[in-house]
């Protein structure tokens, strides 16, 4: 975790200040997951980081999902490191073309991890 956060620094991502987080809460800390995910080096720790608690937490999903646009690149970078397949989920259902809500090959039954790039306590509801 250590080089993350040296990563996260050195790309600007990870910011102190006084900020107000999505649920309203109030932080001295951001960081701003989609300026990391542009820089290839730091997506790459952030794949690792997450396929070793995968590992460690037992967890063995059949696809990963990440939901646009945030999510997508942590997702791709989890799919590639760990060779799980992905899926894009759309915020909604386009009227065009397959229309489509999920990309990718989710099939009944399917264990799904899904990614998100925008916490606030890491709790569990």
């Amino acid at each position: 975790m250590a080089d993350i956060k040296k990563a996260l620094e050195e790309c600007g991502a990870l910011q102190f200040g006084d900020f107000t987080l999505a649920s309203g809460a109030k932080s001295n800390y951001y960081i701003d997951i989609k300026k990391a995910s542009t820089k290839p080096a730091v997506l790459a720790l952030i794949a690792d980081e997450m396929a070793a608690r995968m590992k460690e937490l037992g967890i063995e999903p059949d696809e990963v999902a990440g939901v646009v646009l945030g999510s997508i690149p942590l997702a791709t970078a989890l799919s590639l490191k760990t060779g799980i397949n992905l899926l894009m989920v759309r915020k909604e259902r386009k009227d065009h073309g397959t229309g489509k809500l999920v990309e990718g090959d989710l099939k009944e039954g399917d264990r799904v991890l899904v990614i998100e790039d925008v916490i606030t306590t890491a709790a569990r509801p």
